[in-house]
């Protein structure tokens, strides 16, 4: 008999919606579906289904904006790291279409590193020339993709293994100083990234915790994790 708590979920398009004309909003949701392990009745879970079993044309209750965390430095010429797990990469995508569709025109070296547990899962990246895959073909931009749970693959990769092969650049672009790097998908990713960062700076005879902190303080550092 009571009202349901609010869902947050982070905003998967770019602030004029996809067709950049202000009038849609975009999420990323997948739909939560599991097994009761006490009762083994099919538990789905509220938000998430009923929002995966709207029909169009129906109308729903929004707040928000909540936080400001998870935005863009003003300076076009900074710096982007994005890892993300799952649909975590809804801010990611929204951050990309900001800066490559909404003619914005970012100058800065962007990095994507995201993880999925099947290529099935690599949400945004299935349909050809759709969504991220269309910006390869800039310059400044690369993304890296690891896959945990691929039946032809049985090396379990996570996004933090593919974080640790491109070190060097992602080094490279913290020591340069000009730079804002994102987390955002389930919390324990954020455990590996710091592990990574961590042995790279202690490699260098730097304390991780220190810098990390510093970079908080100066909004290099943000995390959304769940």
């Amino acid at each position: 008999g009571k009202a349901h708590s609010p869902r947050l979920y982070s905003i998967a398009s770019c602030r004029l919606g996809d067709d950049l004309d202000s009038t849609t909003v975009s999420l990323c949701v997948k739909r939560v579906v599991f097994t009761d392990e006490e009762t083994q009745e099919e538990v789905r879970g509220v938000a998430s289904n009923y929002l995966c079993d709207l029909n169009e044309g129906d109308k729903i209750n929004i707040i928000g904006p909540i936080g400001r965390t998870f935005l863009l430095p003003e300076d076009p010429a900074a710096d982007i790291i994005m890892v993300s797990v799952g649909t975590g990469i809804a801010p990611f995508r929204a951050f990309i279409h900001h800066m490559y569709k909404q003619d914005i025109k970012w100058k800065g070296q962007v990095r994507l590193f995201f993880g999925a547990k099947t290529s099935l899962d690599k949400l945004y990246m299935n349909n050809q020339n759709e969504d991220i895959s269309q910006y390869y073909s800039i310059d400044t931009f690369k993304a890296f993709e690891a896959i945990s749970r691929e039946a032809k693959n049985p090396d379990r990769r996570y996004v933090q293994h593919t974080f640790e092969d491109n070190l060097n650049d992602i080094w490279s672009i913290i020591e340069k100083g000009d730079f804002s790097l994102y987390i955002c998908g389930m919390k324990g990713m954020e455990k590996g990234i710091n592990e990574v960062l961590q042995a790279k700076a202690a490699s260098v005879g730097l304390d991780w915790d220190e810098m990390r902190d510093a970079f908080k303080k100066t909004g290099r550092w943000n995390v959304e994790v769940y």
